[in-house]
């Protein structure tokens, strides 16, 4: 499958405003309850370090993507991209984020996914 290099920067632009939207919501969600819980703010910092990190190497992988300069370097890149997605897609699944950065991220990956052609 070959990859539309306009279409698929224009889910990479959702996607990284997802991204970027979600240390923020965790936050502000970890706020919330932080009376009640006491180890909410620790959690939550464990959260937004490891959403951080796996958002910066997915970006990197799709900029790969985007930037490849013939059609099996892109394949190669995508496959990759792929890879780290369903990682993600684990990660967000197997946690216990707040509900509502989980349904995001689970949307955006699920977009992210389909663009990549898996």
């Amino acid at each position: 499958m070959s990859i539309n290099t306009v279409a698929f920067k224009k889910t990479m632009l959702a996607w990284d405003a997802i991204a970027k939207k979600a240390p923020i919501d965790i936050v502000q969600e970890v706020k919330k309850i932080a009376g009640e819980h006491p180890e909410a703010e620790k959690l939550g910092t464990a959260w937004v370090s490891q959403i951080t990190t796996i958002n910066h190497t997915l970006h990197d992988a799709l900029d790969k993507v985007v930037n490849a300069k013939d059609d099996k370097s892109r394949a190669d890149a995508a496959k990759n991209a792929s890879g780290i997605v369903k990682k993600y897609q684990a990660f967000v699944t197997g946690t216990h984020l707040p509900p509502d950065v989980q349904t995001h991220l689970k949307n955006g990956l699920a977009e992210l996914a389909k663009g990549l052609g898996t």
